[in-house]
C-alpha cells in the first residue's frame, strides 16, 4: 500500500511536470485551451511562492530533475552540459559558453564565421535546455550573456562531486567532452 502511494505520488509529480510543460508550450489562445482542463489531471496550484528546483545530472548519464519528476537528457546532452555549466557560471556571455562547452572547431572558417556558428549553436543548445524544462524563462539571455531563471534553486551532480572532492571524469560520457570538462578532470585528477 505504501509502495503504491509513492508511485502515485511520483506519476503526480510527472503528470504536474508534463501539464506545465505542455502550457508552456502552448502558442496560440486555442492551443492554451486544449491544455487548460486536461481530463484527469487536477490544475496545478501555482500560487507557491516557493522556489522550483532542478538538478542537473552529468555523471554516469544525463537528466533534469525538474521539481522532483525525471526528465531524461540522452538525445540533448549538451543542453544538460550547458545548464550545468550556468550553475557554476552564471551570466557568462555566449561566446565564453561556446569557447569551454562546445567541442574544438575542426573545419577551416573565416574568425566571425567561426564565431557566429558556435554563438548559434549555443542557442540551439539554449532552447533544447527550455525545452527540457518545460520553461522558456528557464535560462535567459540578455545582453549576450545567459542568466538562470531566478524562480528555480539550481543544483548539478558535477558541481556536487567537485566540492566533495569525488569527482570522477570517467563518469562523464565521451559525447559531451568539452574543454571545460577537461580542464576539471586535469585540475581534479589525483597526483
Amino acid at each position: 500500500f505504501v509502495t503504491f502511494l509513492l508511485y502515485r505520488a511520483i506519476d503526480q509529480k510527472k503528470a504536474t511536470y508534463h501539464l506545465e510543460l505542455a502550457q508552456n508550450l502552448a502558442i496560440t489562445p486555442h492551443h492554451r485551451s486544449l491544455v487548460e482542463k486536461p481530463p484527469d489531471l487536477p490544475r496545478p496550484k501555482l500560487v507557491s511562492k516557493e522556489l522550483g528546483r532542478i538538478k542537473v545530472n552529468l555523471l554516469g548519464g544525463t537528466a533534469l530533475e525538474v521539481n522532483g519528476a525525471r526528465v531524461s537528457a540522452t538525445g540533448t546532452p549538451r543542453a544538460a552540459l550547458l545548464l550545468a555549466y550556468l550553475i557554476q557560471n552564471d551570466g557568462e556571455s555566449i561566446a565564453e559558453v561556446a569557447e569551454q562547452i562546445l567541442p574544438p572547431e575542426t573545419a577551416i572558417k573565416s574568425v566571425d564565421k567561426a564565431r557566429s556558428d558556435r554563438a548559434a549553436r549555443i542557442r540551439q543548445h539554449l532552447n533544447q535546455a527550455r525545452r527540457l524544462l518545460g520553461d522558456p524563462a528557464g535560462v535567459v539571455c540578455k545582453g549576450g550573456r545567459l542568466w538562470l531563471g531566478r524562480q528555480y534553486e539550481w543544483e548539478s551532480d558535477l558541481r556536487l562531486a567537485v566540492l566533495a572532492n569525488t569527482f570522477d571524469g570517467g563518469q562523464i560520457l565521451p559525447m559531451i567532452t568539452c574543454p571545460w570538462l577537461e580542464e576539471l578532470r586535469f585540475t581534479l585528477s589525483p597526483s
